[in-house]
């Protein structure tokens, strides 16, 4: 769509599970996209979005399966943070690039086998992909 410079909008992205846990209740994390000044490449116009998530939960409960034994988990804190930038080829309506960084930290309590089990997870990442497309003539 045709977005103004500085337009945002949000996305919310609903989760019932991940990295092999089940929730009791699902989390919403929150995404916000901004419209950038489009970038020259090539001498194209590409859009240029930017986006936040920055989510804080508290108080999670879910279980998660291995090798038939079912183990319980709490988790007291989950913070999750994304920043990116999404760079777009709007004649051709395909995604050149992404960057992003996540951060965030987890504490959690686990039951399993009938002992108690804390953990503490600091979360890093960074992710850039660079699509390579043909180009058409």
């Amino acid at each position: 769509s045709d977005l103004g410079i500085q337009e945002a909008w949000t996305e919310n992205l609903p989760m019932n599970s991940g990295a092999g846990v089940n929730l009791d209740q699902p989390l919403t994390f929150t995404n916000t996209f901004t419209r950038r000044l489009n970038l020259m490449t090539n001498g194209n116009s590409v859009a240029s979005i930017d986006m936040t998530s920055i989510n804080r939960f508290q108080n999670l409960s879910g279980y998660f399966e291995k090798n038939g034994q079912k183990s319980s988990l709490n988790m007291s804190q989950f913070d999750h943070n994304t920043f990116g930038s999404f760079h777009f080829d709007q004649k051709r309506g395909v995604l050149l690039a992404a960057n992003t960084t996540d951060t965030g930290e987890c504490s959690i309590e686990m039951l399993m086998q009938g002992n108690t089990v804390t953990s503490h997870v600091n979360i890093e990442m960074d992710t850039k992909i660079n699509l390579l497309v043909e180009s058409q003539q």
